[in-house]
């Protein structure tokens, strides 16, 4: 396709383009590369070829160094884009006002390998991919304006307030058009995380991303933990908070499951609030 690159080196920035970040344990987990040492002196030429760069980070004492994270320079976009004959934004790479995210390092992450898992899934099942936006996409100019930069997946509130999910992904399989909104949670704030859930119930049976996104039917939501016993937690605090029991079947819209068990497979078993396991394909 590139025609100065061997034909994985093309396949890495194709992945890049879509997920934007990745660590190496990204592109052996998309199964463009194996875990051994042609997948380092394939990301060190494509550096030195300016087509990617990457952010690194400090070591952390409990879990040792945190991988690099790649992405596509413009150069880089540019060629994929032509490549690919597909216009230049709608590739996903770091514009040139992108700070770095270090405290944010292990969420956004987490949030990539659930992206991989999804289109890997979906891919898997013959579904047709319609967008998977993230919080880290952005819409909006760079100059002082009244709106500036924002989320792609924010949805707007009443009185002046939004969330902006981790992810928001649409596909179509089984003859039927699926809109989910996910979100992605490190450690254990459970009071915070029933904060938001309010606030994206609300925008579920208000029927907020569907408008958004043009989509005939309501939204459902995946939540996930990064340990499996904050899910029943998290679980037990919505059905004891006052404002999400107001939802009538609000069972039907949630479903939960743990970061690493969505990285092994994505569409079955996740857990309603009833504490029954349900596959994606049934809903």
């Amino acid at each position: 396709m590139i025609d100065y690159l061997t034909p994985q080196q093309a396949n890495f920035l194709i992945a890049l383009s879509k997920f934007k970040y990745m660590s190496r344990s990204h592109f052996v987990a998309y199964e463009v590369a194996k875990k051994n040492p042609s997948l380092q002196n394939n990301l060190t030429i494509l550096r030195e070829k300016k087509l990617i760069n990457r952010y690194s980070f400090a070591t952390v004492p409990t879990k040792g160094r945190m991988e690099d994270l790649y992405f596509l320079t413009e150069k880089g976009a540019k060629i994929v884009a032509e490549n690919l004959d597909i216009p230049l934004d709608s590739i996903r790479y770091p514009n040139r006002s992108t700070t770095e995210f270090k405290n944010d390092y292990n969420h956004r992450v987490a949030t990539v390998s659930t992206m991989i898992s999804f289109v890997l899934w979906a891919e898997n099942q013959g579904y047709e991919i319609d967008f998977f936006d993230t919080y880290y996409d952005k819409v909006g100019s760079q100059r002082k304006s009244e709106t500036g930069v924002q989320s792609k997946t924010r949805l707007d509130l009443p009185n002046q307030t939004n969330i902006s999910p981790d992810a928001i992904i649409k596909y179509d399989g089984n003859d039927k058009s699926y809109l989910f909104c996910i979100e992605v949670y490190n450690g254990k704030d459970t009071k915070r995380v029933i904060e938001q859930l309010r606030k994206l119930s609300y925008a579920t049976f208000e029927g907020i991303p569907s408008k958004k996104y043009d989509h005939p039917k309501g939204n459902r939501n995946l939540i996930l933990f990064e340990h499996e016993s904050y899910i029943q937690a998290t679980i037990d605090r919505i059905k004891q908070d006052p404002y999400l029991s107001q939802f009538e079947g609000l069972e039907r819209f949630f479903y939960f499951k743990s970061i690493e068990a969505v990285k092994n497979d994505f569409g079955r078993s996740w857990r309603d609030l009833e504490g029954k396991n349900r596959d994606l394909m049934e809903l």
